[in-house]
């Protein structure tokens, strides 16, 4: 979340810049600019692929862990619904107070399971961005652009203002090579 406000910030300052200094610098050389996806590099790149991996594994063991309490509830919910008519007011009601207990118990569960999948995403994730963002600056200053914008979603609803840009200005290829080379070399 803060990943993509920050973005659009940074986007938006270079636009802001790029359009103050563009008569002044076009002057002086020619302007070079390539967009790239953030998210379609992440997602093909070496680490990426081995975090959503790792990741998923978790997901499927925490589902795993809390599915016998899952069917212990809905086992509840079942009885209630067909013996609630049967049953004292006392029966019910306490019925009703342990179903509504174990919900939450088990909705505290969920949340802790999501917090633990967060935490693990910003674990693996967080370097994985960290070395995208140093790699997309060295390319920059060594392939010569003068702005880099971020494409993962172009047009009216755009979340990063792009509204348009051709293809031949992507650099996303160049940047997933550098990124599995480092993280090849880091390995």
């Amino acid at each position: 979340m803060y990943f993509k406000r920050g973005m659009i910030l940074f986007v938006l300052g270079l636009f802001m810049i790029f359009f103050l200094s563009a008569p002044l610098y076009a002057a002086q050389s020619e302007i070079k600019i390539g967009t790239v996806s953030l998210l379609a590099v992440v997602t093909k790149s070496q680490a990426g692929l081995e975090a959503k991996k790792l990741i998923e594994t978790k997901a499927l063991e925490l589902q795993k862990k809390y599915q016998g309490d899952q069917m212990e509830l809905n086992k509840m919910r079942d009885e209630i619904e067909k013996k609630s008519s049967v049953w004292s007011m006392e029966v019910r009601s306490n019925k009703d107070r342990d179903y509504q207990k174990k919900l939450r118990e088990l909705q505290l569960k969920s949340e802790d399971a999501r917090f633990e999948l967060q935490q693990l995403d910003n674990k693996l994730m967080g370097p994985l961005r960290k070395d995208l963002h140093e790699i997309i600056a060295e390319v920059g200053r060594r392939e010569g652009f003068t702005i880099i914008l971020e494409k993962t979603k172009m047009g009216i609803n755009s979340q990063t203002g792009l509204l348009f840009a051709d293809e031949s200005i992507d650099i996303g290829d160049l940047i997933l090579q550098e990124l599995n080379a480092r993280a090849g070399g880091a390995q």
